[in-house]
């Protein structure tokens, strides 16, 4: 550790570390004073909005709630109010046209104002700025309604605010009033304007009448108005805080709230991250300044450490030359320095591994010559009496035909395992003696299973082979397959031509009681402890074929456990075998 401090690259990189840090330390203190105090200025221009969106509407519905006021100081009402008939036909014609008229300026002085609608309760007569008609049933029962809300007290009645106004004190008259002046505010009109003032945000806003738990709302955010209301804190005198800040769904919104003398509260909320949008530009612009100069220092220090980066390069290359098996080619350093005495011991590294890897490949070679000697003694004793009683019991029976047959299975199976000849072999002789073996087999449990033996395709008759890779395989499918069935046994060997490959398959119909992945499993993994024959033969045609064949192990279409042995057509370029 002590060595290291004093290259060049140790200090370099304490150096751009000190470097980095102070100077990301003061961007930062600098730039969180600027935010803290545009946020602040954002903030209360946001709040100011809201105030003149708040008080305009008051306004708006204080100057129309004054003109209605000043309606009923009309000095013909009196006179359409009263049953009396103190009118003529066309003085009330004109009274009623010229009240018409007013109301109308009424209603369109603002897009507030949706209509007006004037009721004479006592004459019948109902007035609006296009209509002038009698009272129906349902004009009294609206009246009834109207007057059971209160004169003169804007309320929301589910679709729009509405003010009625009899001109008279309540407690003045009973029964019906001369009049009842009715205005109703669109609350499509509060919505539009309150679209105003989340125009270009993903926010939202609204106005809440406490008294009918009714609310106007206008929206893009994420989350309702119902969900902002319910997280909204109140001061000592029960009022909500003007400005504050909930968390909503995972979300921060900044909430303004300002009280209205005519709709209740006018509330606005917009999401916290979109107001800070230019805060996460002006760090994106730092983050771009600071990338550059981290960039201009790696360039120099790239340059500093072109001595130590070039030379490590090429023996990373080597390295990975070595992992992919390649030990022929050495590196050579020109100097004289610490890379020449490290390229050295990497070549005197490369050459010991070749060393080991050739004493190893031989080794295995050997072992498997043995093993496959191993494999040529090893006669199983009880297949060979009961072969040779079942001969017998020909022969006394006379059946010379069938005893000849039987004979010369036997004289070709102990004939191709006990001649000692090179280690492989062309693929019909192997086929040949599986095919022996197989058929004194089916001598043996004659009744109770048949064998159905494929030939093999002439294409494939010379090519070269380890050999007893088939026989094996039968053995193994008679003894843990078939041998225990009572009748219906079936042994199939089949060839198909697979591209580049002849695909060998041995099948059977047995009650396999090992699990086919369990076994390929075991196979790949060279568990000679579980399947040794099997084992065996999938690791000679792996190193025979330079791991192009092999086994596979899967279930079979008849029932049993298939076993497929894979054999490509080119022969390797190099050890086809020992001759």
């Amino acid at each position: 550790m002590g060595r290291q401090r004093h290259t060049i690259a140790w200090k370099l990189g304490l150096a751009f570390v000190l470097i980095t840090v102070v100077i990301m330390l003061i961007t930062l203190v600098l730039n969180m004073r600027s935010v803290d105090a545009i946020r602040t200025s954002v903030y209360n221009e946001m709040l100011n909005n809201v105030a003149y969106y708040q008080q305009s509407l008051d306004d708006q519905i204080g100057n129309i709630k004054q003109l209605q006021i000043e309606f009923f100081k009309d000095r013909k009402l009196p006179y359409l109010s009263g049953r009396e008939n103190l009118l003529s036909e066309y003085e009330r014609r004109e009274a009623f046209l010229s009240l018409q008229e007013r109301l109308g300026t009424i209603t369109g002085i603002s897009r507030l104002v949706q209509d007006g609608v004037v009721y004479f309760p006592k004459t019948g007569y109902r007035v609006t700025d296009s209509r002038i008609d009698g009272m129906s049933e349902t004009d009294r029962a609206a009246v009834d309604v109207y007057l059971a809300r209160g004169d003169s007290t804007l309320y929301y009645d589910g679709d729009n605010f509405v003010i009625a106004r009899t001109g008279e004190a309540r407690q003045g008259f009973s029964g019906n009033p001369d009049q009842l002046f009715v205005l109703t505010f669109s609350s499509a009109e509060v919505e539009r304007q309150l679209a105003r003032l989340i125009e270009g945000g993903g926010g939202g806003a609204f106005v809440y009448e406490a008294a009918n738990d009714a609310m106007l709302e206008r929206s893009n955010a994420a989350v309702t108005g119902r969900e902002i209301l319910s997280m909204l804190a109140r001061d000592a005198q029960d009022e909500y805080v003007a400005m504050q800040r909930v968390r909503v769904k995972g979300q921060s919104y900044l909430v303004l709230a300002r009280p209205s003398d005519e709709l209740g509260l006018v509330v606005q909320y917009t999401p916290e991250k979109a107001l800070t949008q230019w805060i996460r530009e002006t760090w994106l612009y730092i983050g771009c300044f600071l990338a550059g100069m981290i960039a201009f220092a790696i360039l120099f220090i790239m340059y500093v450490k072109r001595i130590v980066h070039r030379p490590l390069a090429v023996l990373s290359t080597a390295f990975s030359k070595v992992e992919a098996g390649d030990l022929n080619e050495h590196i050579y350093h020109d100097g004289s320095d610490e890379f020449g005495y490290i390229y050295q011991r990497f070549n005197d590294m490369e050459d010991h591994l070749k060393r080991l890897i050739d004493e190893v490949y031989v080794q295995k070679n050997l072992t498997q010559r043995a093993q496959l000697k191993q494999l040529q003694a090893q006669i199983n004793p009880h297949f060979l009496y009961n072969s040779f009683f079942i001969l017998s019991r020909r022969i006394h029976r006379e059946d010379i035909e069938g005893a000849e047959e039987l004979a010369a299975h036997l004289g070709d199976y102990f004939k191709y395992l006990s001649r000692d000849q090179s280690d492989d072999i062309p693929l019909l002789e192997e086929v040949n003696h599986a095919r022996s073996y197989a058929a004194i087999q089916a001598t043996r449990f004659a009744g109770r299973l048949s064998v159905a033996f494929d030939a093999l395709p002439e294409a494939w008759n010379d090519l070269r082979v380890p050999r007893l890779i088939l026989q094996p395989i039968l053995e193994n499918a008679f003894k843990y397959g078939l041998e225990n069935r009572s009748e219906n046994g079936l042994l199939r060997v089949a060839f198909t031509e697979a591209g580049e490959c002849l695909e060998i398959s041995v099948e059977d119909n047995g009650e396999e009681t090992v699990d086919p992945a369990a076994m390929q499993a075991a196979i790949e993994r060279e568990d000679a402890s579980v399947i040794s024959g099997l084992t065996n033969i999938h690791r000679r045609l792996q190193i025979y074929f330079h791991g192009c064949g092999g086994l596979r192990v899967q279930r079979s279409a008849l029932g049993g456990v298939g076993v497929v042995v894979v054999l490509p057509r080119a022969l390797p370029e190099e050890g086809e075998g020992e001759k």
